[in-house]
Formats: C-alpha cells, sequence, structure tokens
C-alpha cells in the first residue's frame, strides 16, 4: 500500500496531466473565438454591402451563436482548469505537511487562551501547533467549530464512537477530502444575514403592501398607451418620477443591503460549491449521514435555497448599470421589487440558515481530522474504557505527535484510578515531553482522532494541565502571584468535575526551594482528596516521599540518564526515583571549556 506522501504525488501529477490537456482544448476555443469573431465582422461587412439580403442576416446570426457557445465552452473549461489548480495545490500543501512545513495552513492564533484549562500549555493553537498540523478548515464556522472540537472534550463514549465512524469514513475518501478542501475560503455573512438585513428589510416602507405592484402596473399601462396613442405622455412622465419618488424616500435601508451584495453573493457562491461536494457523497457513518440528509432536505433543500438567493443577489447587481437602473426603477420599481423577493426568501428560509452553516461547519472540521488521521495511517484509534475498569489511561508504544516519524522515543504508561504518578528526571530528560503526550492524545483520543501510539485506552473525563505559567507587568501580576491562581483554578476546576485528569510541570517554580517543597506537598495532599488522576513532574526529590507516606495513591516514576564525559539521554519512562542529574554536570562541563 503507498504512503500518504506517494499518494499526494501521484495525485499531483495526474492533476498536472489532466490540466495540460484541458489546456490545450482551452487553446482550440481561443482560436475558434478569434475566427468567428471575423466570420461576425465579414458577415456584417457582406451584409452591410449587399444592402440586408437574407443570406448575410443568417451569416451573422450562426456566427454569433457559434461564438457565444464557444465562449460559453471555454468558461466551463476554464472553470475545470481552476479547479484542478486547487486541487493540486491542496495535494502540495499536503506534501509541505510531510516536510514539517504547516506554513500553508491556518494556526488559531486567534483562539489562543492563557487561562484555558489545557490548550496553552499542550500547544493546541499557534505556530507549529496541533490545531496548525490538523486544520484544514474552509469555512470560518468549520475553523471555529475544530477549535471548539479540541477545548470542549465530550464525557460522552456515544458521541466520540459517533466521531470516530465518521472520521474512518472520511479517511476512506481521499480524493473526496482533496476536492472539499480546494473550496474557496467562506467568511459568516450569511449566518448574519437575519440581523445585518432582514430586520431592517422588514421595517422598509411598502414591503408588505401591494402598492408598488399596482403602481407599477399602473405605470407599464400608461406607457403602452402613450405608445398607441390614446394616452398623454404626461401621465407617464409623472408616474415615472412618482417611481422614482418613492423608491428613494424608502431606499434608505435597500441601499444597506446593496453595501453588502457583494461579499454576500461570493459566499453564497461558495457555499453552493461545498454544497454541490457534499451532495455527492455516498455517506454512511450516523454523524455525516443526518448532516447530509438535514441539508437536502426537500422541504428547506439548501442548494435549491442558496441558488434561489444567488439569482435574486445578482438581481440587485443588474443596479450598476446607470442607465438600465434609472429605467427599471421608474416603470417596475426594481429596487423595491427585487427587495419583496429577498424579504420573501429570508421569510421562508430565515430560520434554517444557522442550521445549515452548522452542518457544512461539522463536515468541515470532520474532514480536517480525517485529513490528519489519513497523513499519519501508523497511528492507532483510541479505546473508550469503561469508567469502573480502575484505569484511566494506558498507553504503549506512544510518542508525541509533533515527534512522530523523527525522533520519537516510544513509551508505555498506565495510570489508574485516584492515582497521581510522579515523575523526576533531568533537565531535558523527557519529562515535559512525555507530559504532553499524554495530554495531546488524550485530547485527540476524546475526538475520535487516531494516535501515535501502538494502544491507547482511556476514559472519557475532564482535563486540566498547568505547565506554563506568566506574569504580567502591565497588571502587576508577579509569576508566583500568576502561579497561584492557576493552582486556584485547578482546585476550583476539580471541585466542580466528576472526574479530572490533572497534569502539572513543575509546582511553584516562582519561590525557594524549601518553600517550594513545603507549597508543592501541600497542593498534592489537597488535589488527592478529590477525584483525580495525575501526573506530575518534578526535580524536589522530596515530593517522592509521597510515596512512602500514602503507597495507595502516589506512584513514583522517573527519567533516567547517564553521566560521563557526555550525558546520554535514554527518555524512557520506568518506576523508581531518578538519581542522576545534570545541572551541575553541564556547568562543569561547561566551565572546562572556557
Amino acid at each position: 500500500m503507498k504512503s500518504p506522501e506517494q499518494f499526494y504525488k501521484d495525485e499531483i501529477a495526474s492533476l498536472t496531466s489532466k490540466e495540460k490537456a484541458l489546456q490545450r482544448k482551452s487553446n482550440i476555443y481561443v482560436a475558434c473565438k478569434l475566427i468567428l469573431f471575423c466570420c461576425i465582422i465579414a458577415s456584417i461587412w457582406y451584409t452591410v454591402g449587399n444592402r440586408g439580403n437574407v443570406p448575410g442576416f443568417i451569416s451573422i446570426a450562426i456566427s454569433v451563436i457559434l461564438y457565444v457557445a464557444a465562449l460559453k465552452a471555454d468558461a466551463i473549461l476554464n472553470r475545470k482548469i481552476r479547479d484542478l489548480q486547487s486541487r493540486r495545490k491542496v495535494c502540495e500543501n499536503e506534501l509541505s505537511y510531510f516536510h514539517n512545513d504547516f506554513s500553508p495552513f491556518e494556526d488559531g492564533t486567534e483562539f489562543i487562551d492563557l487561562h484555558h484549562e489545557y490548550s496553552y500549555d499542550l500547544d493546541v493553537f499557534g505556530p507549529d501547533s496541533l490545531f496548525n498540523r490538523i486544520n484544514r478548515t474552509v469555512t470560518l464556522k468549520g475553523k471555529e467549530n475544530l477549535a471548539r472540537k479540541l477545548t470542549d472534550l465530550p464525557s460522552d463514549t456515544d458521541i466520540i464512537f459517533k466521531r470516530q465512524e465518521a472520521i474512518k469514513e472520511l479517511v476512506a475518501f481521499p480524493q473526496w477530502r482533496i476536492k472539499f478542501h480546494s473550496n474557496r475560503h467562506i467568511g459568516k455573512e450569511l449566518d448574519h444575514l437575519a440581523d445585518v438585513i432582514a430586520k431592517p428589510l422588514r421595517k422598509s416602507l411598502f414591503m408588505k403592501d401591494p402598492i408598488p405592484q399596482i403602481l407599477s402596473i399602473i405605470t407599464v399601462l400608461s406607457l403602452a398607451g402613450w405608445i398607441a396613442g390614446f394616452v398623454s405622455p404626461i401621465i407617464f412622465c409623472a408616474l415615472f418620477i412618482l417611481q422614482h419618488l418613492v423608491i428613494f424616500f424608502s431606499g434608505k435601508r435597500t441601499d444597506r443591503m446593496m453595501l453588502i451584495t457583494d461579499s454576500l453573493y461570493k459566499e453564497c457562491s461558495r457555499y453552493m460549491d461545498i454544497l454541490k461536494d457534499i451532495q455527492t457523497s455516498d455517506f454512511k457513518s450516523e454523524l455525516l449521514s443526518k448532516s447530509r440528509q438535514s441539508l437536502f432536505n426537500d422541504g428547506t433543500g439548501s442548494l435549491k435555497a442558496l441558488g434561489h438567493l444567488s439569482q435574486i443577489l445578482n438581481l440587485y447587481d443588474m443596479r450598476g448599470n446607470f442607465l438600465l437602473y434609472l429605467l427599471l426603477n421608474g416603470t417596475i420599481m426594481y429596487d423595491i421589487m427585487v427587495s419583496k423577493m429577498f424579504f420573501k426568501w429570508i421569510s421562508r428560509y430565515g430560520s434554517h440558515i444557522t442550521g445549515w452553516t452548522d452542518k457544512i461547519a461539522e463536515i468541515d472540521a470532520l474532514a480536517s481530522f480525517g485529513t490528519y488521521v489519513f497523513n499519519n495511517p501508523d497511528n492507532k484509534y483510541g479505546e473508550i474504557l469503561d469508567a469502573p475498569s480502575g484505569t484511566i489511561i494506558e498507553a504503549s508504544d506512544i510518542v508525541h505527535p509533533f515527534l512522530s516519524g523523527r525522533n520519537g522515543v516510544p513509551n508505555s504508561f498506565a495510570l489508574k484510578r485516584s492515582n497521581i504518578a510522579i515523575v523526576t528526571g533531568a533537565n531535558m530528560a523527557g519529562k515535559s515531553t512525555f507530559l504532553r503526550t499524554i495530554g495531546v492524545s488524550f485530547i485527540l483520543a476524546a475526538n475520535g482522532v487516531a494516535v501515535c501510539a501502538r494502544r491507547f485506552a482511556f476514559v472519557p473525563i475532564s482535563l486540566f494541565s498547568s505547565m506554563r505559567t506568566v506574569d504580567n507587568l502591565s497588571k502587576d501580576t508577579s509569576y508566583f502571584q500568576a502561579e497561584l491562581s492557576r493552582l486556584r483554578q485547578m482546585l476550583e476546576h476539580v471541585k466542580s468535575h466528576t472526574y479530572t485528569l490533572v497534569i502539572l510541570d513543575e509546582i511553584l517554580k516562582g519561590t525557594n526551594s524549601s518553600d517550594k517543597l513545603k507549597g508543592s506537598l501541600l497542593i498534592l495532599e489537597e488535589l488527592s482528596r478529590h477525584d483525580v488522576s495525575g501526573i506530575i513532574a518534578t526535580h524536589d526529590l522530596g515530593i517522592t516521599d509521597l510515596e512512602n507516606r500514602y503507597p495507595d495513591r502516589f506512584l513514583n516514576y522517573c527519567f533516567e540518564i547517564g553521566l560521563s564525559d557526555t550525558i546520554l539521554f535514554s527518555y524512557k519512562i520506568s518506576r523508581g526515583v531518578a538519581r542522576n542529574m545534570n545541572a551541575s554536570h553541564l556547568i562543569e562541563i561547561m566551565l572546562d571549556k572556557i
């Protein structure tokens, strides 16, 4: 079976070949258009020279019809070429992923929250983050949905199973995902439609009244009567001016609609492209099939409705032609008529918009997960353990996903219910990386995403970490004060949740050694009184005495190193307390070299 990287390379080759074939066809159409244009000129010249004979007119008509047909065919061909180019770009971006270049993908910096329960500590957002590696969303709501999934973990096993099922299905459709990811990015104009446009529009003049239709009919009849010769032109001119006055006094709210018509039209057409992709799918998993069904319900079909909206918005665009605008508003009150059509559309479909975009966002986020799992075929889906099983986490050969395929050293680890693992080790021995490995893997598994491990079994519970503390001088917050605030947040969290996995890295770094040890012991003893399991990394060997005092609650683990002329790092976790520390050893080596 070919690797994902080779798959993308093959796709690029195939798409490039198809693009070149279509480009050759397009060149033929360009030549045809030029020839047909010359035929039109020649036909006109011939017809004028022969004083408008019938064969000349037939020749002009045939030439124009063929020219328009060539124009349309070439436009369709160019759309296909752009589609192939977009898909090829998606594959090229995925090749960048395999070279650890995540710059083609948005990193979710806007979602960074220093006070979140775990996302800041575990590098969920920001450059080279977990989000940066996963995100392939094409809608703003999809991006928000993906961020929400990574920061609000489900405890309902049914939700996790359904996400797993959906992701597995999407992994099996790589070409569909490439096509889906190639769509143009979409904002949230459509979601703001009801608030920004519909409410002001409902208040605008004549929106529900038949007066505009009646006045337009009378004006058109007066025009016909004028042409027929039995109605004075003064009557038509008066009605023409009257309609413009009505448009002027009722047009302020309509003009507000015009300000965003262009962006709304683009967003609507882009949503239609996405819906066509979803319509061509044959989803079987519950999450995906239900989302698809709700989008194409016969009574409120999103594709048909947005197609109608697109037509209405296109009618607004005709206002750009001043002469046409002047004539149409004077005869049939064009602005009000189109606005009434839009108001009718809002009345029928407005309440469904949020539901449609939510379903698209759900598929969008799950498609990103699907691509991530496809790109990491050695990863394994998490196994959900029964809560009474006595084990919270059981991992075999687990590696941090950021180190997958590089220098990651696999570790096996199990954490029982009510146990707190105290992890000691030298600087750079792997403690913090291991803590983040467990935390990030837990986030992925809880979302139904495959984990970088031979096996990862877990109980869906809440997660809290404290690994990075940030002071804030502008708010007169010291590092130690920030640490206390974070620890208080942790204790409030575990009290308010049924069960919590706690991950801590070096408690109370901002104080002196003896005070730090005493304070750390107080925190851990308090923590042990609640429904938690935890992994605590520390340099304070005094903390490891907790295993002797509370052997049913605390267990010691370590990352040991070998000291000689060089320092040997195994990056392997084992039971016990670390004895070799490297700070003084490294300083001695440094001083010898000065």
